[in-house]
């Protein structure tokens, strides 16, 4: 193992104590710095903060180790994808070390509260936030993926720390589409995000990859609710009806499964950003998304592509730049996951990214460098 060691662990015990206890067993080594997990919403987030609390005071491997979390819609590792599991992954190194920030009460001042993230976490690494570069400094962002604050988020972040990459997802709650959780500091959380500052010389990268692919049908919004996350208007004609008639289908004909196959997305230097369509708001033909659209913006209709290409294009890559990986932290869309689960795929997907140690989970949406998007998968990798 190069410069940062990992360990990854997994339990799908009931019992909050007994799957905590599982897991840190599995993941305990020498010098940890910090915990990163993501657990199902079956359990009682307290009782599991509690029994992590309990555990790191009898086990001394895990004195004054920070613990990072939330809760998802499914988590994995490269034992693959599990439901209601508890997972973890363990960092230890003499050349890592970590700061954390939580930033509250993200659905009033989600701006504020990024800017206080990244002070905390800047004050527990010892450095000012102008000394954060891309060179030495990763982030990894967790938000409660219920609070629709992550445009914002990312916008303070990327305002305050400019060099900063940034990767991370919306906490889940099982498709339950009620509340999330956030773990950190020894505390659980509703309505917040936490950062979680990776400072180190092994090199780290931050990658994006979806599947699908441009048509030639674009739409221009026209009008749009951006705080609601609804657009009234395509080209100048409700929402739904445009969308539908770009795609030859009757309004009545929109559901999930032609939502999940053909997103909207934004387009920069020849990259494209998934805006993922949450449902149609029958009464005003108007359509609601996983993320904002601002209006006056050109958005393409997307076609499926193939999952298991792209992402084996993209890890084909990554082992050229960096040719040893230690690490792998995922962030997968609760759509590509079922849309993997509907082609059958997902332990084929699980063992295209499998070539190191995995811990991910699937979100309510994916953070990358300043924007939060959907039907993507993000990673952050640690070379060697």
């Amino acid at each position: 193992m190069g410069g940062i060691s990992v360990k990854t662990g997994y339990s799908t015990d009931k019992n909050e104590s007994a799957a905590v206890a599982e897991v840190l067993r599995q993941i305990k080594q020498h010098d940890i710095k910090c915990v990163l997990f993501f657990v199902s919403s079956h359990y009682d987030q307290q009782k599991i903060s509690d029994a992590i609390s309990g555990y790191a005071k009898e086990d001394g491997a895990y004195k004054d180790v920070e613990f990072v979390g939330c809760t998802s819609a499914g988590e994995f590792t490269q034992e693959g994808f599990t439901n209601k599991s508890f997972s973890a992954m363990s960092f230890a190194s003499p050349d890592l070390a970590v700061g954390v920030g939580i930033g509250k009460q993200i659905s009033d001042n989600p701006i504020g509260a990024a800017k206080k993230a990244v002070e905390k976490a800047c004050a527990q690494l010892d450095i000012t936030v102008d000394e954060l570069d891309s060179a030495n400094y990763t982030g990894l962002v967790l938000i409660d993926g219920l609070q629709s604050a992550e445009e914002y988020i990312m916008l303070g972040l990327s305002k305050i720390a400019r060099s900063l990459r940034v990767a991370g997802g919306s906490a889940g709650d099982d498709f339950n589409f009620k509340k999330t959780f956030i773990h950190a500091r020894g505390k659980t959380y509703d309505n917040v995000m936490v950062l979680l500052v990776f400072k180190t010389e092994t090199p780290m990268r931050i990658v994006q990859t979806s599947s699908f692919l441009p048509t030639t049908k674009r739409l221009k919004v026209t009008k749009a609710d951006l705080d609601n996350r609804i657009v009234y208007e395509f080209n100048g004609r409700p929402a739904a009806d445009e969308y539908a008639r770009a795609l030859g289908l009757e309004v009545e004909s929109l559901n999930s499964d032609v939502f999940m196959k053909h997103p909207l997305a934004l387009s920069f230097e020849d990259e494209y950003y998934m805006r993922s369509i949450f449902k149609v708001l029958e009464e005003e033909r108007a359509l609601m998304f996983f993320s904002r659209l601002t209006e006056g913006t050109n958005v393409t209709i997307m076609r499926p592509g193939q999952i298991l290409e792209e992402t084996q294009e993209v890890i084909g890559k990554l082992q050229k730049d960096l040719t040893d990986i230690s690490a792998i932290i995922a962030f997968n869309c609760f759509l590509r996951y079922r849309e993997s689960e509907c082609e059958g795929n997902l332990s084929e997907l699980i063992d295209e990214i499998s070539i190191a140690p995995l811990l991910g989970f699937n979100t309510y949406g994916e953070q990358y460098n300043g924007m939060h998007i959907n039907q993507t998968m993000t990673l952050i990798v640690f070379g060697a």
